[in-house]
C-alpha cells in the first residue's frame, strides 16, 4: 500500500472518531475505542462471504450431537478463525434500542474471544523469534533469548539488580502466557473453553507484552548471534 492511500485511511478512520467519540471520550483514549474497531470490523469482513456456511455448519454439527467442531467450522469459513454468532456487523447497525445493542453485540464479541486470545499468543511467540532469530517455542524459546546472563533480547539495561528483576519478572510473565493461556487453548475444543469473560484480560496482558517488546534491545549477545 503507497503513503498516500495508508495516509486517507488513516485519516477516515480518526476523521470517524472525532464525529462518533467526542464528548464521551478524550481524544487520548480514541485508540481504545476505534483501534479494537477497525481489527473487528476488518475480521468480520473477512468472515461475511462465508457467514451463512459457517451457521449452517453449525446447526448440523450440533443437531448430530458432535463435540469437536473446530476443524470443521474453521473449514466451512474457508479460515483459520470463525464467527458463530448470528449475527455481522452490518446486522447490528439496525438494532432499535441500546440495550439490545449491548446485548447482541456481546453474542457478537463471543464468537471471536476463543481465537482472538489463541492466535495473539501464537503472535507473541513468533514476534519473539523474528527479533531473536530463535527458532524454538514456549518456555525453551524465553530461556533461550532472556537468559539473564547471556540474554539475545534484553528489557532494560540491566545495570542494576531492579533492572534484572523488571527482566526476570517479564520472561516469567511471557513463559506464563504460554503456558497458562496458549498451551491449554490449544489442547480443548473451543466449546469447553470457558475463558470468554478473562479474554479482555488476556488481550490486555499479550497487548502489555507486546509493547515490552517493543522497547527491548538487542545484546551483544544477540548481535552476536
Amino acid at each position: 500500500m503507497e503513503n498516500g492511500q495508508l495516509t486517507w485511511i488513516t485519516n477516515f478512520i480518526w476523521g470517524i472518531a472525532d464525529d462518533v467519540l467526542r464528548d464521551l471520550y478524550v481524544r487520548g483514549k480514541y485508540r481504545d475505542v476505534i483501534l479494537p474497531m477497525t481489527v473487528i470490523r476488518r475480521l468480520d469482513a473477512v468472515l461475511e462471504p462465508t457467514k451463512q456456511a459457517v451457521l449452517d455448519m453449525k446447526a448440523s454439527l450440533d443437531k448430530a450431537g458432535i463435540v469437536h467442531q473446530d476443524a470443521a467450522l474453521r473449514q466451512a469459513a474457508g479460515q483459520a478463525f470463525y464467527n458463530t454468532s448470528l449475527f455481522t456487523l452490518r446486522d447490528l447497525k439496525a438494532r432499535a434500542s441500546r440495550q439490545q445493542l449491548e446485548a447482541d453485540f456481546r453474542a457478537y464479541l463471543d464468537g471471536f474471544y476463543f481465537h482472538a486470545v489463541f492466535e495473539a499468543t501464537k503472535g507473541l511467540a513468533q514476534r519473539i523469534r523474528d527479533l531473536s532469530g530463535v527458532e524454538a517455542d514456549g518456555a525453551t524459546l524465553i530461556d533461550q533469548v532472556f537468559a539473564v546472563d547471556r540474554p539475545l533480547l534484553a528489557f532494560n539495561a540491566l545495570q542494576t539488580e531492579t533492572e534484572r528483576s523488571e527482566h526476570k519478572g517479564f520472561a516469567a510473565l511471557l513463559k506464563g502466557c504460554f503456558a497458562a493461556i496458549r498451551n491449554p487453548l490449544a489442547h480443548e475444543p473451543k466449546i469447553l473453553w470457558e475463558g470468554e469473560d478473562d479474554a479482555a484480560d488476556y488481550l490486555s496482558l499479550i497487548s502489555l507484552l507486546h509493547r515490552k517488546l517493543d522497547e527491548c534491545v538487542r545484546t551483544p549477545f544477540g548481535r552476536n548471534s
